[in-house]
């Protein structure tokens, strides 16, 4: 079955429940400030290790992209054509950033907002698999490929 999107607005929202109420209202409070509501989330119930690998994601991709966003796996509101447009290219936990980024690099406005979020009650995360550590090596590829083509496209620009 294909289900179309008629919305003016697309956010992922995850079936976990590990965002609060609050966190709903504060990126809907948002709508209409700018194409994208990107969400600087705070997680209860993390461990260490996770914080850290979450750092480590963050700044990576910040580097690649040159780039200063502070969190990229928030679950981000954007505008539905520009999802449609310019659609990411990975599964799995890479998706966000590649899309972010992918319109970050169409000069698609964005504001962050602070939120919140608590890690899952039951079960256990799937972050950790192999899979999607396969999905973000993809991302990173992909992102510094449009890097890459970015600085080149510049290059080219400054020497005419």
């Amino acid at each position: 079955m294909r289900v179309l999107g008629k919305g003016t607005y697309y956010r992922l929202v995850c079936g976990d429940d590990v965002e609060p109420l609050e966190t709903f209202r504060t990126v809907f409070g948002a709508l209409g400030k700018a194409d994208m509501v990107l969400c600087r989330q705070t997680c209860t119930g993390r461990t260490t290790f996770r914080r850290a690998l979450s750092r480590a994601y963050n700044w990576l991709v910040n580097t690649i992209g040159n780039y200063d966003i502070a969190y990229y796996h928030g679950l981000a509101m954007h505008r539905r054509y520009n999802v449609m447009r310019w659609h990411s290219r990975s599964e799995g936990f890479g998706f966000q950033a590649d899309l972010i980024t992918r319109l970050l690099d169409q000069g698609v406005p964005y504001i962050e907002v602070e939120t919140k979020a608590r890690e899952r009650e039951t079960g256990h995360s799937k972050a950790l698999y192999f899979g999607n550590f396969l999905s973000v090596a993809h991302m990173f590829q992909e992102l510094l490929i449009r890097r890459v083509k970015r600085q080149m496209r510049l290059s080219r620009e400054r020497k005419k």
